[in-house]
């Protein structure tokens, strides 16, 4: 399923496996991993609702996932300050865990303006990533210009009409070719794992 994103922060977590047509999904061996919308918005202020965040999303990062994405608007400069205290006070048991060795990442950001942010908050979010030793995949910079680093989005004009929050299409573009180098990088590393497994060379 894909949920549309806008300005809320969250992290995805992307797993060997695609989603089909007919909601069946279908194996690493031909086909891209998946992303995943863990939460569109953290609720700081809400215990009930931080608790079943950490649960799931948790779970996912730490035991499911392939790949880690991680999302937020540009508060002031900097990314949203809800979701890097998340990671601070729930990821903060995991620092150690194997578990997220060699795992990869990325991360995505929105903003009011181009010269707002939006580079130093995707790089304080690979720097968190890669804190845990998770793996950054960086947009290509010979595929778009509105994307090297991952996946932004300028929701104000003269990128969105009327302050309408929409995504206007040469960052959908560029988001939609990050997300096939994310999801192609953990196919080949889930495949890498299934040949170690069984002996293959």
């Amino acid at each position: 399923r894909r949920r549309q994103r806008r300005a809320g922060s969250g992290c995805a977590a992307c797993r060997g496996a695609s989603p089909q047509p007919d909601g069946r999904r279908r194996g690493a061996g031909g086909a891209m991993p998946s992303l995943i919308s863990a939460r569109s918005r953290l609720d700081l202020g809400s215990l009930s609702a931080r608790s079943r965040l950490d649960r799931g999303c948790l779970q996912d990062v730490i035991e499911w996932a392939d790949a880690v994405l991680l999302g937020a608007p540009v508060h002031y400069g900097n990314a949203a300050a809800a979701l890097l205290s998340w990671v601070e006070e729930g990821w903060a048991p995991f620092w150690q865990d194997e578990r997220l060795d060699g795992k990869l990442g990325g991360a995505f950001a929105t903003a009011g303006g181009m010269a707002q942010g939006l580079e130093h908050a995707l790089t304080s979010l690979h720097r968190t990533l890669e804190s845990f030793r998770v793996q950054i995949v960086a947009g290509s910079p010979t595929s778009s210009s509105f994307g090297s680093y991952g996946a932004v989005a300028v929701t104000a004009p003269p990128f969105a009409a009327n302050r309408s929050g929409a995504i206007a299409p040469p960052f959908v573009e560029a988001a939609r070719l990050w997300g096939q180098r994310v999801a192609a990088a953990a196919a080949e590393r889930v495949r890498q794992r299934g040949l170690a497994a069984g002996g293959g060379a």
